[in-house]
């Protein structure tokens, strides 16, 4: 059964926790989905990994709804990711149902925890998972190494 891993980000950037994260979804040939509300925040995220990861080639396209979706090892997207992933990685509280969850190898959650509304929307989100029978997992790199804590 897959983990749900929340991994709360303390010390580390965003992009170097979702640099690692897709580094090892793609060792494992996983076909992966970033998703996030914010297309501005994938379009940043876009941006520093062609520009940002010079010795690491990271296969991604920005999902603009077309036919050449499908085939990306890595899309970036806000909504459906048509390139049929086993790997889901959601950014600052994105909505991911049980449904989701169940149909993957791997989740991961990667947040902040700077904004209220999104720590309450993760945790409700953490409860609804566990009570439909996913595990999950919580991880905080606080003190500079990602520790698991729940």
């Amino acid at each position: 059964m897959v983990i749900a891993i929340f991994y709360h980000l303390k010390r580390n950037s965003l992009e170097t926790a979702l640099k690692s994260l897709l580094i090892k979804s793609l060792a494992a040939r996983l076909r992966i989905a970033v998703r996030s509300n914010d297309l501005v925040r994938l379009k940043r995220i876009d941006d520093w990994l062609w520009t940002h990861c010079p010795t690491d080639f990271i296969p991604h396209m920005l999902a603009s709804g077309s036919h050449i979706d499908q085939s990306q090892p890595i899309l970036l997207t806000t909504g459906i990711a048509y390139n049929n992933p086993s790997c889901l990685i959601g950014l600052n509280a994105v909505d991911i149902d049980v449904a989701e969850v169940m149909s993957m190898q791997k989740v991961s959650l990667i947040f902040e925890g700077k904004n209220a509304d999104e720590l309450k929307k993760l945790r409700l989100q953490w409860k609804v998972l566990t009570d439909a029978g996913c595990s999950a997992q919580y991880w905080s790199d606080e003190t500079g190494k990602w520790e698991m804590k729940a």
